[in-house]
């Protein structure tokens, strides 16, 4: 099981990251100041030959405007569509792909290009998003058989790969080769830089054993989604549930075989919660569900299919007996502009002592209901 941070250790882990973003600036300025001569050196050759070739020169000014775009952008996808953009320009003679490493180390393609077109995957998805069949047919399919792979790195991580076919001999250079080096690094600096930024920002707001987003957060979104709710004229739900006699369960089955349940309960949770909703680990065995946009009927229509699906859940202890629970809920839902997290929360948490006043293994409103 990971171990769960301090404040401090989180606080000296995102010092570490700003200290890595600076290193990131300064690793970029040196590759655009490469490039930049590199591009200058190569429009020098290029009419002190004669050159007549648009098409194949390189304005330096449209380099810096890149690799500028490319230092700030906002998001991954973004990131994406300035390095294919980057190719399509810097590549002339070329097609290719950009491959993002997944959390399993395989590669998985965010963006393609050739000289027509260019595409990138929508943002934050790893599925789901394809590039037009006849963009990416025309890739997969590289002129030369063989295409180029150029890893992308940065802080020590593999963030991806580049990958070009040149269209024909003419554009296998050693320059095309040298730019789509340069361009690999630079992703990979920018990319790893977000990817950093993203695992630190997880392990602030994330439970380590089961996945789910902590009390920290919970306590900064309740809010926020009830204003939102209340601007929209709908209702926001509240699930909380609490695992039944789980100091007895930990007492049978042992401690890990607990912590193995809880971190079962977590994926669950992940799993069928509806899209909008947000799933919490509220504190030791209790986990509260935010669903913003539902009603009391529907909130509690989630909250029972929630408790039968954990129910149904199994694992296996070390004499190999399976085991389970049962949990109870509490359903509470804000209307009629109700703002008050407090008083959210309270609603819900008498709902689940309603529901231990019935033994347990129910859902229950405040109340009674």
């Amino acid at each position: 099981m990971p171990r769960k941070r301090s404040g401090e250790e989180i606080g000296e882990r995102l010092r570490q990251l700003l200290i890595q973003q600076e290193d990131l600036r300064g690793q970029l300025a040196a590759l655009t100041e490469r490039m930049s001569d590199e591009v200058a050196e190569l429009e020098h050759h290029g009419a002190s030959a004669g050159q007549e070739a648009p098409e194949r020169r390189i304005g330096m000014d449209k380099v810096l405007d890149l690799l500028g775009h490319l230092a700030i952008a906002p998001t991954e996808s973004d990131a994406c569509e300035v390095i294919v953009s980057a190719a399509r320009y810097l590549l002339p003679g070329t097609r290719g792909a950009l491959c993002l490493a997944g959390d399993d180390g395989t590669m998985a393609v965010a963006a393609v290009w050739d000289a027509k077109d260019q595409w990138n995957r929508p943002y934050r998805r790893r599925e789901g998003g394809s590039p037009p069949q006849r963009l990416a047919g025309r890739v997969s399919a590289g002129p030369t058989g063989q295409g180029w792979v150029y890893p992308a790195r940065g802080f020590g991580l593999l963030v991806g790969e580049l990958r070009v076919w040149p269209e024909d001999e003419a554009s296998a250079t050693e320059a095309i080769s040298g730019r789509c080096e340069l361009l690999a690094r630079s992703a990979g600096l920018v990319l790893a830089g977000m990817t950093l930024q993203r695992r630190l920002r997880d392990e602030a707001v994330r439970d380590p054993m089961t996945g789910l987003l902590n009390r920290a957060y919970f306590t900064e979104a309740l809010p926020r989604e009830l204003a939102r709710g209340a601007a929209r004229g709908d209702g926001t739900g509240l699930i909380m549930l609490d695992i039944d006699r789980f100091s007895l369960f930990n007492e049978r089955h042992g401690p890990a075989v607990g912590d193995r349940m809880l971190a079962t309960i977590g994926a669950t949770l992940i799993e069928h919660t509806p899209d909008s909703g947000v799933c919490c680990r509220y504190s030791g065995e209790r986990f509260a569900v935010l669903l913003p946009g539902h009603d009391r009927t529907a909130a509690r229509t989630a909250a029972q299919t929630l408790c039968q699906t954990l129910a149904a859940l199994t694992v296996t202890d070390g004499e190999g007996r399976e085991a389970r629970v049962s949990l109870s809920a509490g359903v509470a839902t804000a209307a009629d502009g109700t703002d008050d997290p407090a008083e959210l929360i309270a609603a819900a948490e008498d709902g689940i002592f309603n529901a231990r006043q019935r033994g347990g293994d129910t859902v229950r409103e405040p109340g009674g209901a």
